[in-house]
């Protein structure tokens, strides 16, 4: 658990247990840089089970296990993140690199929990040790993804520059635990970083492509990997390719980049012209459906 950038207008900012009304002990738990005039951090009575940080221990007394307690840890580099999207479903509290909380619980640790507060991907013990509070530092895979453009020449080229929205989701189904939009290169290359671990469904639509899904899995460090064909002719990104589409590729047939007519979205294979090979592209793909 972590208790981080609260306050309180008297005491007891990330934790107040004045009336010793909090049952149940903390462990790995991390109560820092929180603000109060009294007992900014912690106020009253807790019963620890070890291997805890407080920032400010002013306030508190603490009974029970000691062992491994890092107490006024405040002048310590603590080196916190501000409250962001790290991965999964919550928004955490990142450790940054230099952290004193960093490698410092409980060495005996065993399993569960098998993941940080992020869930899927992101595991409890990274490097050997358990991190003091949610969040486990150093867990990431980065991923050079090559995409496959229906309809482009042999790269590299200018029309190999594409962007799409990524996501990972569990390989069950469910809710994606990281999603973003990129920009390829002239070889159809994008490289993203701070990945979660694991087994995954990729997905991957373009701006007028069908959604495709592949499995994926990523380690730490660096990946590769390359995406099942990216199916053309989706003009009104609904991910299906139909009647409407063939409208927008109509309106803007024969046209153009810098012509009132043209329209990116009906230039498929994005050569900055609308012709019969974009009108091709849409056909061959007529009445398909993206992954959803």
């Amino acid at each position: 658990m972590t208790i981080s950038g609260n306050s309180a207008g008297v005491q007891g900012g990330g934790l107040n247990n004045s009336s010793e009304a909090i049952n149940g002990a903390l462990k790995h738990t991390l109560i820092a840089a929180n603000t109060a005039p009294a007992g900014p951090d912690v106020n009253g009575s807790v019963t620890s089970q070890g291997y805890n940080l407080i920032g400010d221990s002013s306030g508190a007394t603490i009974s029970g296990v000691t062992t491994g307690n890092l107490l006024d840890a405040a002048a310590s580099p603590l080196n916190l993140g501000a409250l962001a999207d790290n991965g999964g479903p919550t928004q955490t509290i990142a450790l940054l690199p230099g952290s004193v909380a960093i490698n410092a619980g409980d060495p005996a640790f065993a399993e569960p929990p098998t993941t940080d507060q992020r869930g899927t991907g992101f595991p409890r013990v990274f490097d050997g040790r358990i991190d003091i509070g949610a969040f486990e530092s150093g867990a990431s895979a980065s991923l050079t993804l090559t995409l496959s453009l229906q309809g482009r020449p042999v790269p590299p080229t200018v029309q190999h520059i594409a962007t799409v929205h990524l996501e990972l989701r569990p390989v069950g189904g469910g809710a994606a635990v990281w999603s973003s939009g990129a920009t390829s290169d002239t070889s159809g290359n994008i490289v993203v970083t701070d990945l979660p671990l694991g087994d995954f469904t990729l997905w991957v639509k373009g701006e007028h492509t069908l959604a495709r899904t592949q499995p994926i899995t990523l380690v730490d460090g660096m990946n590769t990997a390359t995406t099942d064909m990216l199916l053309e002719g989706d003009a009104n990104d609904s991910n299906l390719v139909n009647i409407l589409d063939f409208s927008i590729l109509a309106a803007a047939f024969g046209s153009s980049f810098g012509q009132p007519a043209y329209q990116a979205a009906a230039d498929f294979n994005s050569s900055g012209a609308v012709t019969i090979t974009d009108f091709s592209l849409l056909a061959a793909n007529f009445l398909l459906n993206g992954m959803p």
